[in-house]
């Protein structure tokens, strides 16, 4: 379980985006973050991951107490992936060096079940740069290296962000299967999509 007592972050000591939220996160359970432009929703999730720095508040995950751990070392210790809204994927790697690099950091011998369905969507352009594949591509890409990873907790920035309608249902298709075993905390500014896959909202408001 992710379980966060309240939660403050933004920019700086004295620039706080949101104040003190509270909630739990269970794998089989998906929780949403919306809000207006500027509110914090990206901080949201980057705070949570000390990403970003100026935080209070408490953060235990898997009985952990991760408030003031590295992002490096949550990553490397804790079953957790985050999805973020740019730079998804390395421009300068390969499809094919991509599914390699990331098996080669998984912990976990058994796949998500939705890795086959993205590596299939992927095989033709398996010897294609990141960087020459469209933004939907890119998605897809991204998402196979999360199947691969096969965490218990994925965090996931705007996936949604800038995709046509074809990518958007695949997207809720692959966020539908993740959500029988694993725990989503998706920051969406499409509320069509959280209607859909959460099982309940966190709207932040600006301070």
């Amino acid at each position: 379980m992710l379980k966060v007592d309240d939660y403050t972050a933004g920019y700086t000591d004295n620039q706080f985006l949101f104040r003190e939220v509270s909630f739990e996160l269970e794998p089989g359970q998906v929780i949403g973050v919306t809000g207006l432009n500027g509110s914090g929703k990206s901080t949201f999730i980057k705070g949570l991951l000390n990403i970003v720095s100026y935080k209070k508040g408490k953060i235990v995950l898997e009985g952990d107490d991760i408030t003031h751990w590295n992002p490096t070392t949550i990553f490397r210790k804790k079953s957790i992936a985050y999805l973020s809204q740019r730079d998804r994927v390395f421009d300068h790697l390969t499809v094919n060096e991509h599914i390699r690099l990331y098996r080669a950091y998984s912990k976990k011998s058994i796949f998500s079940d939705v890795e086959p369905l993205l590596y299939d969507l992927m095989r033709s352009h398996k010897n294609v740069l990141a960087s020459s594949l469209s933004g939907g591509e890119q998605l897809i890409l991204a998402l196979l290296c999360v199947a691969i990873l096969n965490p218990d907790y994925i965090f996931l920035d705007e996936p949604s962000d800038s995709l046509d309608g074809k990518y958007k249902e695949l997207l809720l298709r692959i966020m539908s299967s993740w959500k029988n075993d694993k725990g989503l905390l998706v920051v969406e500014q499409n509320t069509g999509i959280l209607e859909t896959i959460s099982d309940f909202d966190l709207v932040i408001d600006r301070l």
